[in-house]
């Protein structure tokens, strides 16, 4: 697997929470649908998080992350990279908007 470059400028905080978050993706039959899911955090820095999912996302999708006890109100976010882990979990990183 290709090494990605660490463009980090903020430490990182390690930790495990399970979060809600929607995504939108095109529907063939009506265009934009927007999507739920749950992610897994693996780490969090003010620029961004790290987390584990079930589904892809593409670099430069926008998410909308919900957690109470990590964020006081819904925090926007744009997918920097995806990684298969295997056929039905993904490692994602996002950086904060």
């Amino acid at each position: 697997m290709k090494e990605l470059l660490e463009n980090r400028t903020d430490k990182r905080k390690f930790c495990t929470v399970t979060f809600d978050y929607t995504f939108s993706r095109v529907n063939d039959e009506s265009g934009l649908e927007s999507s739920n899911a749950k992610g897994v955090s693996s780490n969090i820095s003010k620029g961004g998080l790290g987390f584990y999912t079930s589904m892809g996302l593409e670099a430069g999708q926008p998410i909308t992350i919900y957690h109470n006890r990590i964020f006081d109100h819904p925090v926007s976010a744009e997918v920097r990279w995806c990684v298969k882990q295997s056929d039905s979990l993904f490692k994602i990183g996002v950086c904060f908007n």
